[in-house]
């Protein structure tokens, strides 16, 4: 598997792949066994960001790359840390299910979806993921990674590949206001909230796309003690040409050190992948 996730009591869950289709699979010891919980058939988790827990539930959004249409998107939910599941909503207008946030001060739920101009979108659901409301639409919605901050608002990084929506940091509101904060060097693959406060920020260097020059051949790891001011932190230049290069923040260890995953990066295994543990100096 190559993607996992681990619930606030230390059960891990992780999308399988087996026999030709894809599960979820839950374990309660640490990964020593697991225990396959729910099947996906052709559908998939994209990231650790697929899953959120708000209250005493999991989610889970799916992902899928059979096809480039709109086609039925499953929020999975899971009321006893994941040993059993059923669908709690199901989406038609879309194509990819990227990533849930959920913000327990509130107990509201966001998803994003991403695609086509018609198919991206920022959706927050105020009643456990039953029924959903358009925040925000069209191409710029586009995005796999944020964070809700503290007023309730959403921290979006885009991972828009065309101009003229070039990627930026986004402030987006309940209301539909969106706010640009940054520019990016490139789209946006991971958000953090960071131990003690702050963020960490990873931005991909893209093989397809017009927003990024020839020049730049990066992946970026950037840090921000209040979302809004950013600094370079760490550059990984790119193994090859015809695949995405991304450093992401997979996860924060208890200690507050962070979980890096790289994929198409110099310094790293077959295919340029890998992971690596950095600690964030104050």
């Amino acid at each position: 598997f190559w993607v996992m996730t681990a619930l606030k009591d230390g059960t891990l869950l992780a999308q399988m792949s087996r026999g030709g289709s894809y599960h979820l699979e839950r374990s309660t010891d640490g990964g020593a066994t697991w225990a396959d919980v729910a099947a996906l058939g052709n559908y998939r988790a994209m990231s650790p960001a697929s899953f959120a827990e708000l209250g005493n539930t999991v989610f889970f959004l799916e992902y899928q790359t059979f096809t480039s249409a709109n086609t039925p998107l499953r929020l999975w939910a899971s009321t006893n840390g994941g040993a059993t599941w059923s669908v709690r909503a199901t989406f038609q207008d879309h194509r990819h299910g990227t990533a849930l946030y959920a913000d327990a001060t509130r107990s509201v739920l966001w998803a994003t979806f991403g695609s086509s101009s018609t198919q991206a979108a920022v959706a927050r659901s105020t009643d456990g993921g039953r029924t959903w409301t358009k925040v925000m639409g069209g191409y710029a919605a586009n995005a796999v990674t944020g964070a809700v901050l503290s007023g309730g608002e959403l921290l979006l990084g885009q991972s828009t590949l065309y101009e003229p929506e070039h990627p930026k940091l986004l402030r987006v509101y309940a209301s539909g206001r969106v706010d640009a904060l940054m520019t990016l060097p490139g789209p946006a693959y991971s958000l953090e909230a960071l131990s003690g406060g702050g963020f960490v920020l990873g931005t991909a260097r893209a093989d397809v796309g017009d927003v990024q020059p020839a020049s730049d051949v990066y992946a970026r790891l950037f840090t921000s003690t209040d979302g809004v001011a950013w600094l370079e932190a760490r550059r990984y230049e790119r193994a090859g040409s015809t695949s995405m290069a991304r450093a992401e923040v997979w996860g924060v260890l208890p200690n507050g050190d962070l979980v890096v995953r790289a994929e198409n990066l110099k310094g790293f295994g077959t295919g340029g992948k890998g992971f690596q543990v950095l600690r964030v100096k104050r």
